[in-house]
């Protein structure tokens, strides 16, 4: 028995509107497009994140179906095999829990890395709590592994838009999956400007401070998120490795859990301060942090 998703890249404008798209770079985004599903299914199904596609689980299987005029349309048909061993993924149904989580993950990996940030607790964490009521063995996904297959997909997303700045045979591209008639975008259309967003990152010359809660962080990578106030979201962040030291990274632990038993409570020590870098897009926007140096924070430091 398998659950079957099926996802659609669709590109628009230009040459593909008389049903025509350049090979070269069509290929390209075809291998981008089969390599952000496959780590994206291999984490949801195992909790694992990979960096090589072709060693996802033998449980997952991606097909494509003949390319389609519609503009220019690229069918997948993503199988997922299910049985006792694996539980709560016992259905054969795209809306299935398996369908809904898999959607959930994908439109937040696609989202993330270009830029139209996505409310992990809003949007996963809402339907993990949704799940839990039905199934006691459904296990969350970590936030910060969702960005870890954020950040190995930076690439392959990146040759997704390769049909729309490369050779300009296509305007634009969308991410669809289809639900028997219906269909449900995935992510923001891909642009020239996503494009801009997900390629080009600038380094401000002078750090600056920051403050805000971490929402996530790895103890292996010395990556994390923390929710700024000043930008209302989640944002990216690296310690230089002169900033990896144990009071900095017990100040980043601490935020992390009072964070987690209560979102934006005064609890002392969920507030924490960075003095960083700004990594921008060429548009300015602030796509991460690079912090060289953790403080703790209460207003009263201001006084």
């Amino acid at each position: 028995m398998s659950t079957i998703i099926t996802m659609e890249l669709v590109y628009r404008g230009q040459e593909t509107d008389d049903h025509e798209i350049d090979m070269y770079d069509v290929a390209a985004a075809i291998a981008g497009f089969q390599r952000s599903l496959a780590l994206t299914a291999h984490l949801v199904l195992t909790g694992e994140v990979i960096t090589q596609a072709p060693f996802m689980t033998s449980q997952v299987k991606i097909y494509a179906t003949p390319a389609e005029a519609g503009s220019w349309k690229w069918s997948t048909k993503i199988f997922i095999a299910t049985g006792a061993t694996l539980g709560w993924l016992n259905s054969t149904a795209a809306d299935s829990p398996i369908g809904h989580l898999y959607r959930s993950a994908y439109d937040y990996v696609i989202s993330e890395a270009i830029g139209a940030h996505v409310d992990y607790q809003k949007s996963l964490g809402q339907l993990y709590e949704e799940m839990k009521e039905k199934e006691k063995t459904v296990k969350p996904l970590p936030v910060e592994k969702l960005d870890a297959v954020v950040e190995k997909c930076q690439a392959s997303i990146t040759n997704m838009h390769r049909p729309i700045v490369m050779s300009q045979t296509a305007s634009v591209a969308s991410i669809i999956q289809r639900l028997g008639r219906h269909t449900q975008p995935i992510g923001d259309t891909l642009t020239p400007q996503t494009y801009s967003y997900i390629s080009f990152t600038e380094r401000d010359k002078r750090p600056r401070e920051f403050v805000g809660r971490i929402s996530s962080y790895n103890i292996n990578t010395f990556k994390g998120r923390i929710y700024l106030y000043s930008e209302k979201r989640p944002i990216s962040f690296m310690l230089d490795p002169a900033a990896r030291t144990p009071q900095a990274v017990a100040l980043i632990t601490t935020s992390l859990s009072k964070n987690a038993i209560e979102r934006f409570s005064d609890e002392p020590g969920a507030d924490i301060q960075f003095t960083a870098f700004r990594n921008t897009s060429k548009t300015g926007m602030l796509k991460s942090l690079y912090v060289i140096e953790v403080e703790s924070y209460s207003e009263a430091d201001l006084y």
